[in-house]
């Protein structure tokens, strides 16, 4: 847990940090795949992360916007709950089998136990890290991890809320993160192998940003990005 914190310190963006913390979690409590930032019953749906050791995963393939009957999410929603738990902590097996979420679950991504760990949500709404696998639940060591590094999850939870807010609407996660590198004066070549991305990819990114920013190119970019407040 504290190698998993001293990486975030070392990189706090939240495109780079969320997939870490999948990772970590997985590898700690045997899982296949996992969520983070979910927001079931929100006006826009799904949004989030989603991880598997292969790679990053379309968020419509872990999780649905058709999770209301989840036995989690009725139970921290009615609750107000905030103590990690297992989906068979709440409901028997039966009654999870023989939900719509399940069956999303189970046939895209092959998972049949959810471990959930709550992040603060407004009210109505459930924001969660989940992990989840096939095969036997997640036991006694895996739920107490689960309560250990929640702190750590609540902590980042909030940077990542403070980045998003630093960049508004305008700019997606990876677009701030891009414009951040840029204004330090990284080549996109050195962006590239910063974030571990194809340079293709960073020119993407800087096109987007031109075009929102009315900008034309590095410098311009940048001023404009700081007369906004969007960069310090």
């Amino acid at each position: 847990m504290y190698e998993l914190a001293v990486a975030l310190l070392e990189r706090p963006d939240p495109d780079h940090a969320w997939p870490l913390v999948l990772g970590h979690l997985a590898g700690e409590c045997g899982a296949d795949s996992g969520i983070v930032n979910t927001t079931w019953l929100a006006p826009r749906g799904v949004s989030g992360h989603a991880w598997s050791p292969a790679g990053p995963l379309p968020l419509d393939r872990a999780c649905t916007p058709f999770m209301a009957d989840h036995p989690l999410e009725r139970h921290y929603l009615r609750t107000g709950d905030q103590v990690p738990r297992t989906v068979g902590e709440v409901a028997p097996d039966r009654v999870w089998r023989a939900t719509v979420a399940y069956e999303h679950i189970w046939s895209t991504c092959r998972v049949s136990r959810e471990l959930v760990i709550p992040l603060p949500s407004p009210p109505g709404r459930l924001r969660v890290v989940a992990v989840g696998r096939s095969g036997a639940d997640f036991g006694t060591r895996e739920r107490e991890y689960a309560r250990q590094i929640q702190p750590l999850l609540r902590t980042l939870d909030a940077h990542a809320s403070h980045w998003a807010a630093d960049t508004g609407d305008l700019l997606t996660p990876r677009e701030s993160t891009v414009l951040h590198l840029l204004a330090t004066g990284l080549t996109a070549q050195a962006i590239a192998r910063r974030l571990r991305i194809s340079p293709r990819t960073v020119h993407a990114h800087l096109r987007s940003l031109y075009r929102k920013l009315e900008a034309t190119d590095r410098l311009s970019a940048v001023l404009r990005a700081r007369e906004a407040n969007l960069i310090r």
